[in-house]
């Protein structure tokens, strides 16, 4: 079966390095995700309005003007306010799958280095070229514990996994 088969055309560009337009998907669904992770949880949040750049008290919504043509928005959110939201916006599930499939690769890294001695840096820490370098041999050489090879389905899933933990993570190709 060839890779493409296995892996689909979008997955295997991005393993390639052709990934522009892929790259331009991943960062749209993180703004996506964040977005939707966030808004469920910003209006539970009590608001702390950060201070104005001149050291001022902000202003606040009932310090607007009633005859304003403002637009109505919700009060500023803090940094604090977004990063606790963005943690409870994400389902356990997504959590505890994401970890699966980072536990799998730190598994695979040890076996890299007891057959090979090859010395994987941790996965947030690699760059983009060395991401794609062994992502691709990752893929390849990833099994389940019965030594039978993942579905496409499965290996699709495990690279969105390791993708969703490095955008998580802040790493550099996500940003």
């Amino acid at each position: 079966m060839e890779l493409e088969n296995l892996l689909g055309d979008e997955l295997l560009d991005w393993l390639q390095g052709d990934s522009a337009g892929t790259e331009i998907d991943a960062i749209l669904t993180a703004a996506i995700d964040d977005y939707e992770n966030v808004r469920g949880e910003l209006h539970n949040l009590q608001s702390v309005p950060e201070p104005n750049r001149d050291g001022s008290a902000p202003q606040t919504s009932s310090s607007l003007s009633a005859s304003s043509n403002s637009r109505p928005f919700a009060p500023v959110k803090t940094d604090t306010e977004i990063e606790l939201a963005r943690a409870k916006g994400v389902p356990k599930k997504t959590q505890e799958d994401t970890k699966y499939c980072v536990n799998l690769w730190d598994a695979w890294t040890r076996y890299r280095l007891e057959t090979t001695g090859a010395t994987i840096k941790p996965l947030s820490k690699l760059s983009r070229k060395e991401l794609q370098h062994w992502l691709t041999r990752f893929v390849l050489e990833v099994r389940k514990k019965d030594g039978s090879q993942f579905s496409p389905n499965s290996l699709h899933h495990i690279c969105c996994g390791l993708m969703r933990y490095l955008r998580w993570n802040g790493h550099a190709a996500f940003h």
